[in-house]
């Protein structure tokens, strides 16, 4: 009696397990190579619970309006922008698989420049990664990039902001890729084509430019600060790094290209040496 009890109940926990759309794998330990490297990884299976939104229509719909609320959330105010995009997609169910955080880089303190951010949508079963970065000020509250200029006008050349990916085995980046840089006010700039992407991360660019606002009576720049926006799909199991690359440049400088390779993201400049590029160190991401 006892064990048809528990056949009975078994059934029905599996019936009810499909029911709402539980794939179940698993749970046993694999082990990768990287063919590249030959860094050894070990994955163990998890848990997902099946997405709801499977129309590809509804699923960029949905892409474009939570990517306009991601930039939207990080321009309500001047302090805690990336806390505000968590809190925005938790707000939309989303899972935080790694929180807003800074990380040291390398541009003499002048720049925070983010850990990338990732975040799991249960409805469509893909996943947006944000990389972000915002000038510091000095101790009189002034940017630092106001010392990169004498009058209004173009800064440089172009600046650059890259998000790699390494060790991207099972993950495929989707065309929903955006950046949005903001002015001291925290107006909008929109670059909507990256400037090149492949398998390890995407790079974009524009021209950061200053001008003088009257009222209050100081220079703006309209890459004061920024944060891009990745969508990806995910099969499998394993661990992937994640970096935030930003290249600034001035006086006659010139951005020339992006390299996005497995060994990394980094922007090559031309004649002077008027320029930096800052990376922040790797997020590991097990999943």
């Amino acid at each position: 009696m006892l064990k048809r009890r528990m056949l009975i109940m078994c059934i029905i926990s599996t019936m009810l397990a499909l029911s709402i759309g539980i794939s179940a794998k698993a749970d046993e330990v694999q082990t990768f190579i990287n063919k590249e490297n030959g860094v050894k990884f070990e994955f163990t299976s998890e848990h997902f619970v099946k997405p709801w939104i499977t129309d590809e229509n509804q699923i960029k719909e949905r892409t474009s309006d939570i990517s306009k609320g991601i930039f939207d959330a990080y321009g309500k105010s001047k302090t805690n922008n990336l806390e505000n995009i968590d809190k925005y997609l938790k707000s939309q169910g989303f899972d935080i698989i790694n929180p807003a955080g800074i990380i040291e880089d390398s541009v003499s303190d002048e720049v925070n420049i983010y850990e990338p951010s990732v975040y799991y949508d249960p409805a469509t079963g893909l996943y947006v990664l944000n990389a972000s970065f915002k000038w510091k000020r000095d101790s009189g509250g002034i940017p630092y990039w106001r010392y990169d200029f004498n009058a209004p006008g173009s800064v440089g050349g172009l600046d650059g902001i890259g998000l790699w990916i390494g060790n991207p085995a099972g993950i495929t980046l989707r065309s929903n890729m955006y950046l949005v840089t903001y002015d001291y006010n925290l107006s909008q700039y929109k670059t909507s084509t990256p400037w090149n992407w492949n398998q390890y991360g995407v790079a974009f660019k524009s021209q950061d430019k200053c001008w003088y606002d009257n009222v209050p009576g100081l220079y703006n720049y309209n890459w004061d600060s920024g944060t891009l926006v990745v969508w990806i799909s995910v099969s499998g199991t394993g661990s992937t790094y994640l970096k935030t690359t930003l290249g600034h440049d001035w006086n006659t400088t010139q951005l020339q290209s992006v390299s996005i390779s497995s060994s990394g993201l980094s922007f090559s400049f031309g004649t002077g040496n008027n320029y930096w590029q800052g990376t922040s160190l790797p997020y590991t991401w097990s999943r």
